[in-house]
């Protein structure tokens, strides 16, 4: 339920404290709406400021921006490496960053301020007066402040001064895309600016190719004491292990020492010894078995003495012989016999023979066994010989690889060394001008249109802001849920300003088709309950009230008549305000040739004379007075007054009393007994809240419960910009009562 206010509160409370939602208090439209409502002062006041904005643009000193282009290039020739003369590059952000913050170097801009010697220019002399940010500058155009120099010709700036005024108008900028980096030079006159500009960015490629020409200079000298210091290194290496080698006797022949090799001839006669000693010693065996009897079958290879062998061959002959002559004439045969004899010569003959030859190769078999065993010390003594030279080769070997790791690190360096050399012949810079500046032909600041654009854009935000404000902390009313929501009265409904000098009460008459007739019949539904009131025995009498002066209430009064008589209801309308009456010539008005109301009959009570009136438009019957009461309290006083009403009742459905402001004057406390209804008329846009309150609260006390509240003098254009939805349905509204046979 909606927050409503205690009508019955003493009136001294505090009103503005009384809580009720933004919205409603903004009169529930949008900030679009509240910006349409008041357009005209806010476009008013963002061209007042634009001007203002524009003639002060004009007054900021100008300064003009030249721009450079340099093309940063890290890559460096490869001449004695490489397939490419020069390497693929990837991009490289950090790099990119680390550039342009090296353009901020104090030692880049000093080198830049004294080639161009802006410590004695005049014209850099007036940065002084509008270095740094564009506030700074804003800031002395509003003031004037300059320093002294600025305009002096004999300028003098200290090269500290010129540094600060310089790294303050220069900056650096990159698209992250490329390698390309631009240089913004700012001055007060373009061919400065430009000079500042092409000079900031020669000197700093300058200052790149010598820092890498320092820098290859120095890994030169660097590199040559490295070179020289392992080259002495490594002689002392190399000459250790001569030196070791030599005491030791380990120098190799065909790649192994004397020791080694003499070992490896010994180990291979040992085995040639053995070898023949194993083959003498079982032919040996075989000859001693032969002598002996034991074998009667030989071969002549197991023996190597000649006569031996033919011995044993013509032995085997011979049984060969006898076996087969055995085997064709049998064992008897003489020639058998004669065979066995020349087997057993033959075997006798080979067994003097083998003696012999036992003799004989007994005597090698002795010599063989002495040669070897000779050998085999000899190879003992050069074995134990050779573990000492393996100990002391492996100490050679540490020296030898302690010589080839210098030896390596030494050829590594000397190559480098080489290469550091002909790249530092060869050095160029990292970065090379694309596009030199060249002089502005407009300022870079100030923008004037950009300027004037924005000032003026701003205008149209505080202005709306403003609008929005005064919205805010508006003491009026402008719809009907802000009165229902702060009195908690309830809205009976809008009584709309006629257009094209229409008077709001001739509305029924002139235009009976149109929404502002609508609206009154809306009215009159709502105080009646029902459109026709004739079946009752007496008629409701409304008092109609508002808290100040001029808020409509007598043309409301005359035109809730006029339309109750359109609806079929009879009804009366008695002018109770005798201080200032109106109703007479708001229906004889001289400018409308129409003929006067006809008089039925006249009157008088407290010394005020009255006129009962039928208008001429419907027949509404109206008691009014043509001049102003000398005494009203005392017309007011007399019981004539509350007799007329209640005959009025008698023949009327609907009664209206049109009376005084409440807070104007106490007329219409003392006329609320008489009546069923009390409306109180408040002005659209005008009326005060403060008042509206007052009025309900001194109602109040008086033991009146008001009605309800019409709004009056409404601007329907108006309402529909600044009401939200309610606004655009009345418009719809508007238009469903222009369609012709609109059903």
């Amino acid at each position: 339920m909606p927050d409503t206010v205690d009508i019955t509160a003493d009136s001294g409370s505090n009103s503005a404290a009384l809580p009720y939602k933004l919205e409603r208090q903004v009169g529930g439209a949008t900030p679009i709406q509240m910006a349409l409502r008041h357009k005209w002062s806010i476009l008013l006041f963002a061209l007042v400021m634009a001007g203002i904005g524009a003639a002060f643009v004009q007054q900021l000193p100008k300064r003009y921006t030249a721009d450079l282009a340099f093309m940063l290039d890290l890559r460096q020739p490869r001449l004695l490496q490489g397939e490419n003369l020069l390497p693929n590059q990837q991009l490289d952000v950090e790099s990119l960053r680390t550039k342009m913050e090296m353009l901020r170097s104090p030692r880049l801009a000093e080198q830049v301020v004294k080639q161009l010697n802006l410590t004695r220019k005049p014209e850099f002399c007036a940065e002084l007066a509008t270095s740094g940010k564009w506030p700074n500058r804003v800031w002395s155009a509003i003031t004037g402040e300059v320093d002294d120099r600025a305009d002096d010709e004999s300028c003098d700036l200290t090269t500290a001064e010129a540094v600060n005024i310089l790294l303050g108008n220069v900056s650096a900028y990159s698209d992250g895309r490329s390698y390309i980096i631009h240089i913004l030079a700012e001055a007060g006159r373009p061919d400065l600016a430009a000079e500042i500009a092409n000079t900031y960015g020669k000197e700093f490629v300058s200052q790149e190719l010598r820092d890498a020409t320092d820098l290859a200079a120095e890994a030169t000298g660097w590199l040559s004491n490295y070179v020289a210091q392992i080259r002495t290194q490594m002689l002392a290496a190399d000459a250790a292990a001569d030196e070791y080698r030599r005491t030791y006797q380990l120098d190799p022949v065909r790649g192994e020492t004397i020791v080694a090799q003499r070992l490896s001839e010994l180990n291979s006669q040992l085995t040639v010894a053995s070898s023949e000693l194993v083959s003498k010693e079982g032919v040996l065996r075989q000859l001693r078995s032969l002598a002996d009897g034991g074998q009667s079958e030989l071969t002549a290879s197991i023996v190597a003495a000649p006569v031996l062998q033919r011995l044993i061959e013509r032995y085997n002959h011979f049984v060969d012989t006898e076996a087969s002559i055995r085997s064709r004439l049998g064992p008897s045969h003489p020639d058998v016999r004669a065979s066995a004899s020349q087997i057993e010569q033959a075997r006798q003959q080979i067994r003097s023979e083998a003696a012999r030859t036992i003799a004989a190769l007994s005597g090698e078999v002795a010599a063989l066994q002495e040669r070897r065993a000779s050998i085999a010390e000899e190879a003992r003594n050069l074995q134990a010989q050779f573990t000492t030279e393996g100990q002391a080769g492996a100490r050679l070997r540490e020296l030898e690889r302690d010589a080839k790791s210098m030896r390596t690190l030494y050829e590594g360096a000397a190559s480098r060394l080489r290469e550091i050399e002909v790249e530092h012949g060869f050095q160029r810079p990292n970065a090379r001008v694309v596009v030199e500046a060249s002089p502005p032909k407009v300022p870079s600041y100030p923008r004037t249109k950009m300027m004037v654009a924005g000032i003026f854009l701003a205008s149209i935000g505080v202005g709306a802001g403003l609008a929005f404000v005064r919205s805010m902390t508006s003491n009026v009313y402008r719809n009907p849920d802000q009165i229902e929501e702060h009195t908690g009265l309830r809205v009976l409904g809008l009584f709309p300003k006629p257009i094209r000098n229409q008077a709001p009460h001739d509305v029924v008459v002139e235009a009976p088709q149109s929404v502002r007739a609508e609206a009154l019949h809306s009215i009159l539904i709502s105080l009646t309950g029902r459109p026709s009131m004739r079946n009752k025995q007496r008629g409701r009498v409304v008092l109609v009230t508002s808290a100040l002066p001029g808020e409509g209430k007598t043309s409301f009064s005359l035109a809730l008549g006029r339309c109750a008589m359109q609806s079929g209801i009879s009804a009366a309308l008695i002018e109770c305000d005798f201080r200032k009456p109106r109703i007479s010539s708001l229906i004889t008005a001289p400018e409308k040739a129409e003929p006067a109301p006809a008089i039925l009959q006249q009157s008088t009570f407290g010394g005020l004379q009255v006129q009962v009136m039928k208008d001429q438009h419907g027949g509404l019957a109206v008691l009014a007075s043509p001049n102003p009461a000398r005494d009203p309290r005392r017309a007011l006083a007399e019981q004539a007054l509350p007799d007329l009403i209640r005959d009025m009742q008698k023949r009327h459905d609907l009664v209206i009393l049109d009376t005084p402001p409440v807070l104007a004057v106490s007329d219409a406390l003392r006329l609320t007994f008489l009546a069923d209804d009390v409306v109180l008329m408040v002005n659209w846009g005008r009326s005060p809240r403060k008042a509206v309150q007052s009025a309900i609260r001194l109602l109040a006390r008086n033991g009146t419960e008001v009605t309800g509240v019409v709004l009056s003098k409404v601007d329907t254009r108006k309402y529909v910009r600044s009401n939200g939805d309610d606004g655009q349905y009345m418009r719809k509204y508007n238009a469903y009562h222009l369609e012709r046979g609109a059903t």
